[in-house]
């Protein structure tokens, strides 16, 4: 397939056939296919992990580690990237690597047998880890402090990891603790400035404040790094509750409506490194920005996620406990407030606070 017709069809389109290509076996046409969609869109997380996975499979162990690697830079919490990653470094014999990783997928999924197979560990440790599942779990079940608490201890003993980072907040999220997301979400950026999930919370969280210029740099992120929004939506099922859901893709949706971007996307373009107007124009002109800009963070319908959500709402209750954040800031205070702010070119997380709480 050449450019020019990636250009004609969807983003989504031409990573379903190429997925259909590994599913056939087809490793080296798939790589073919990558190669041609990452040039089109160099950053798409999705690309980058299909062309991991049948690089793995061809038996490149060294380029799929960097597309691995690339892959955990965008969604620290993968762990079917954490996987790949570590059976790479096996191959490669790297077993220390190898098991370190093992060990960071046994916390989110201790049933992972090739984890558990490269992680040396006793059949009794691995039954007495999954922390971040036991954590997911509590939150879903409506107690979103409790695994908030297991997350903290877990990254007090582990403050390196930026995946335990970004699972914390999540569930403060869940928590309705969003000036302490946003905080969280400003450190991780420091260390990972691709990280999606961050870059989606924050685009939420500015929305949420009326602070549409500090959040348009953030969606042009998302644009580039997850065209059509699927990384997003898999992402969100497999971390938030579906309560939490809802309010998440409502924010979402109308932050990223075509009537927010014309008055600010200009202004974040020369400011930020990692943006150009040749990104920004892409997204504009391909077929899964065009389908309706109002619509850009519909939820899409799609067959088949890295990230299999297995909710349902009757199987979740939603946290009840009422807090300061969800009040609604005067909209006064807070247009006097971001202006100041960005006049001053202050850091925004340390003024978030100061929008949200007045």
């Amino acid at each position: 397939m050449s450019q020019s017709t990636i250009v004609a069809a969807s983003f989504s389109q031409v990573l379903i056939a190429t997925n259909e290509l590994i599913a056939r076996g087809d490793y080296k046409k798939a790589v073919a296919e990558c190669d041609n969609l990452i040039s089109m869109y160099p950053d798409a997380i999705r690309a980058q992990r299909a062309r991991a996975n049948a690089l793995e499979r061809l038996g490149d162990a060294a380029h799929a580690l960097e597309d691995y690697r690339h892959v955990l830079e965008i969604m620290p919490t993968d762990h079917y990237a954490m996987i790949g990653m570590a059976r790479c470094h096996k191959k490669l014999g790297e077993v220390r690597d190898a098991e370190w990783l093992a060990r960071q997928v046994i916390d989110y999924d201790p049933d992972d047998l090739d984890a558990a197979r490269l992680a040396n560990m006793s059949d009794l440790e691995i039954r007495r880890a999954g922390d971040i599942r036991y954590a997911r779990d509590l939150c879903l079940a409506g107690m979103p402090m409790r695994g908030i608490s297991e997350i903290r201890r877990k990254l007090a003993a582990e403050p390196d990891r930026v995946d335990l980072q970004l699972v914390l907040a999540e569930l403060l999220w869940t928590g309705k603790q969003h000036i302490v997301v946003a905080e969280l979400c400003y450190e991780i950026l420091h260390t990972l400035p691709d990280c999606l999930p961050a870059h989606l919370l924050l685009r939420t969280l500015w929305h949420k404040a009326n602070a549409e210029v500090m959040g348009a740099a953030h969606h042009l992120h998302i644009e580039r790094l997850d065209p059509g929004a699927l990384e997003a939506q898999a992402w969100l099922q497999s971390s938030l509750p579906a309560a939490a859901q809802v309010e998440f893709w409502e924010n979402l949706t109308t932050a990223g409506s075509a009537k927010n971007k014309p008055q600010v996307i200009d202004e974040v373009i020369e400011d930020d490194p990692h943006l150009s107007s040749d990104t920004l124009n892409q997204n504009r002109t391909d077929d899964v920005s065009n389908t309706q800009e109002d619509d850009l963070y519909a939820i899409p319908s799609i067959e088949a996620t890295d990230f299999e959500p297995d909710l349902s709402p009757s199987d979740i209750t939603a946290p009840k406990t009422p807090s300061i954040l969800d009040q609604d800031p005067p909209q006064e205070a807070i247009e006097v407030e971001v202006d100041v702010a960005v006049e001053a070119d202050d850091h925004p997380e340390a003024w978030i606070s100061d929008l949200i709480y007045q």
